[in-house]
């Protein structure tokens, strides 16, 4: 926990693939970020617990996973 904990105060942006946050221990995570102001990018179908919690600064991609990440991986081999 206090490697991750480090982690997200030393980085530039958060991601979050696949998850409700429902569970606490990821969205620590997700909370310790939008207090240091460090944006927040989800990815994800469906309501997170950010979003029911209303918690600000955070990019919302609503799409399926697989597909997307697929697509993200094909533009950057083109590139």
């Amino acid at each position: 926990v206090e490697r991750c904990k480090a982690a997200v105060e030393t980085s530039d942006g958060l991601l979050c693939i696949g998850t409700s946050l429902s569970v606490y221990s990821s969205y620590r995570f997700v909370k310790l970020a939008a207090a240091r102001n460090i944006p927040i990018c989800i990815l994800n179908v469906g309501e997170t617990r950010a979003e029911c919690e209303g918690l600000e600064g955070i990019t919302k991609i609503e799409a399926p996973i697989g597909t997307t990440l697929s697509n993200l991986v094909e533009k950057f081999q083109k590139v």
